[in-house]
C-alpha cells in the first residue's frame, strides 16, 4: 500500500529510509524525472543495470563548474516546479532493482500527474542479489575492498553458514512452541491468567470457562478496559482442524526457510538497510582515489565529499521552499 503524507519541513526526510521512498501535473517522462542513486551514494543515470552504470559527475560539457550532482539535481527539481510549484517525492523500498524501478515510474507517472502534482522518482539500488553480492565479495568493517575483499569471501559465507545453522534449532523451538499452543491444547495461551484478571475487571462471577462478554467495569477508578477478548474457544471442530492444517503448512514453512533466510537474508538485509544510509552520508574517504584527503582537505571539504545524493537532494529542495512559500511537497512511500 502507498502512504503518503504532506511535507512541511524537509528536515525530517532520513527516518523515512527504512524503510524504503511523489506526485506531479507536468508531461515530463518518467525517466527525466527519476534521482537514481548508487551503491556509493552517488548519482547515476536511469535506467542503466548493474552491469552499465554511469555516475553522473563523471559526464562531460558541465555548464558550470558546479558540483555536477548539484547542478543534475537543481535542474531536475526546476523542471518539476515549472508548472505549479507542486512536487511529490516517490521513494521505493527495498527489494527493488533499478530496471524495475524505472518500469514502475513509467507506470504510474502519469496517474501521479493527474492528481495536480509533478513526481520526482527516488531510486535505489536496493536488490537482493546485489546487496547480498557487495556483502560477500567487498563489504568489510564498512569498508568497500576490491581485493581483499574477494579473497576473504570463502570465510564469509562460511561465516553465514554458521549463523544459519547455529540459529537454527532455536528457531525450531520458538516454532514448534507456537504451533503447539495452538494445535495439542484446547485453549488459548494465557487463558489461565486471563480468568484471573477477569474477576476483577469484569462484572458479574466467571465460572469456569463460560464466554464472558460482560462490559469491562471500573474498579476503585483505577481499571477501565475498553475492550476485552473472549475467554474461551469458540470455534467449530472444523474451523479448528483447518486453522490447525494451515499452522502445520507455516510451520513447515518456516523450518525449511528459516536457516536460508538466516544464512543469505539476513546479510543481505544489513547491506540494503546501510545503503539507506550512504544515500545521505558516503563512505569514509581516505584518500585522493577516494575522491578526498582527510589530512590536506578542510573540515568543510572533507564533510562535503561525504555528503550523499540524498542528502544534497533534499537540501536542495529545502532551500527552494524556503525561497518560495508556495511550494508544495508531498512524500510518497512504497
Amino acid at each position: 500500500m502507498t502512504c503518503f503524507a504532506p511535507m512541511t519541513n524537509i528536515r525530517i526526510y532520513k527516518f523515512i529510509f527504512g524503510l524504503a521512498f511523489l506526485v506531479g501535473c507536468t508531461t515530463l517522462p518518467a525517466k527525466d524525472n527519476i534521482i537514481s542513486i548508487d551503491r556509493d551514494g552517488e548519482l547515476e543515470i536511469p535506467g542503466h543495470t548493474i552491469f552499465g552504470t554511469q555516475k553522473v559527475k563523471e559526464i562531460e560539457n558541465h555548464q558550470s563548474n558546479k558540483d555536477p550532482e548539484l547542478e543534475y539535481i537543481e535542474k531536475r527539481i526546476d523542471e518539476a516546479l515549472k508548472e505549479n510549484n507542486k512536487i511529490a517525492i516517490y521513494i521505493h523500498g527495498g527489494l527493488n532493482y533499478p530496471s524495475e524501478s524505472v518500469d514502475k515510474a513509467n507506470k504510474i507517472s502519469k496517474q501521479i500527474q493527474e492528481t495536480g502534482y509533478t513526481p520526482i522518482f527516488i531510486d535505489w539500488r536496493s536488490g537482493f542479489w546485489t546487496t547480498y553480492k557487495e556483502h560477500l565479495l567487498h563489504s568489510r568493517q564498512g569498508e568497500y575492498l576490491e581485493v581483499w575483499g574477494p579473497l576473504t569471501a570463502p570465510f564469509t559465507f562460511l561465516e553465514d553458514i554458521g549463523r544459519g545453522v547455529t540459529r537454527a534449532p532455536m528457531r525450531f523451538f520458538q516454532v514448534m512452541n507456537n504451533y503447539g499452543k495452538s494445535i495439542l491444547f484446547g485453549e488459548y495461551g494465557g487463558e489461565n491468567n486471563a480468568s484471573e484478571l477477569s474477576k476483577h475487571y469484569l462484572s458479574g462471577d466467571f465460572v469456569n470457562n463460560q464466554c464472558k462478554t460482560n462490559t469491562p467495569s471500573i474498579v476503585n477508578n483505577k481499571y477501565n478496559f475498553g475492550e476485552l477478548p473472549k475467554l474461551c474457544d469458540e470455534r467449530s471442530l472444523t474451523k479448528k482442524v483447518g486453522d490447525g492444517l494451515l499452522n502445520f503448512g507455516q510451520a513447515t514453512l518456516a523450518l525449511t526457510t528459516a536457516p536460508i533466510f538466516d544464512t543469505l537474508a539476513t546479510s543481505a538485509w544489513s547491506t540494503m538497510k546501510r545503503r539507506t544510509e550512504i544515500m545521505f552520508s558516503k563512505r569514509i574517504c581516505y584518500d585522493e582515489d577516494d575522491g578526498c584527503d582527510y589530512r590536506k582537505d578542510s573540515i568543510e571539504n572533507y564533510q562535503a565529499s561525504k555528503e550523499g545524493a540524498a542528502s544534497k537532494f533534499f537540501r536542495i529542495l529545502k532551500e527552494k521552499q524556503d525561497k518560495n512559500k508556495n511550494v508544495k511537497v508531498l512524500l510518497l512511500l512504497k
